[in-house]
Parts: C-alpha cells; sequence; structure tokens
C-alpha cells in the first residue's frame, strides 16, 4: 500500500508539472484560446482608456498577454511548490527509511568485526 501511494503521488507531479509547461505554452503561443484574455482583448479603446492628472493612456491589448504571462508565472511558482511536495512525499513513501538501514549495516558490520574469545598464541 505504501509503495503504491508513493508511485501515485510521484506520478501525479509528473502529470501536474507536464500539464503545467503545456498550459504556459498554449498561452504564450495562442492566448485567444483562454476566455478570460478572449474578453479582455475585445474590450473597445472606449474602455482600455485609463485618464491620469497628464492625460489619457490606451491600454494596448498586448499588455493583456503580457500581465497574464505574469500571472502565469506566479501560479507556476505555486503549482511547482505542490509538484515538489508530491514528489517528495511520494519518495519519501517509496524510499526505506535510512536509519533503519544504517543501523543493520552497524549491526553487520560489528558482528563481522567482533573479537574471536581465542586466547593469544
Amino acid at each position: 500500500m505504501r509503495q503504491a501511494l508513493g508511485l501515485v503521488f510521484i506520478v501525479a507531479s509528473i502529470w501536474l508539472l507536464v500539464y503545467g509547461f503545456v498550459w504556459i505554452s498554449n498561452f504564450s503561443v495562442q492566448p485567444e484560446l483562454f476566455p478570460l484574455y478572449q474578453m479582455l482583448a475585445e474590450l473597445p479603446a472606449e474602455e482600455r482608456i485609463i485618464k491620469a492628472a497628464n492625460g489619457e493612456l490606451e491600454l494596448p491589448v498586448g499588455l493583456f498577454k503580457v500581465s497574464g504571462l505574469a500571472i502565469a508565472a506566479l501560479f507556476l511558482f505555486v503549482a511547482l511548490s505542490i509538484i515538489k511536495m508530491f514528489f517528495n512525499a511520494g519518495v519519501t513513501l517509496l524510499a526505506p527509511k535510512v536509519e533503519d538501514t544504517l543501523d543493520k549495516m552497524l549491526k553487520k558490520l560489528k558482528e563481522s568485526n567482533a573479537p574471536t574469545s581465542r586466547g593469544i598464541e
């Protein structure tokens, strides 16, 4: 059961990693496939105007793609930490306990190097 759960965590972490990179690469190539970007890109020029003290500034549509990539990068960092957590949990469940292995090795070394009961000849 422990090994199966460890494999599930490792497979889930790899799947999430691949899915995240595919999602970000799709957004960088074709951002119009995503509904939020499509809604922002279709805003009329009148609604993309920011009024400041010095005048008005019209936001270009490319700004939405850049801000979307920045948000995707933030999500990527959060996703990478979750993926790392899954991967570490999987490896911990799969790997034998290091302390137990070291204890067994030390015990075997002590047994093989134990002095014999023979006297000095």
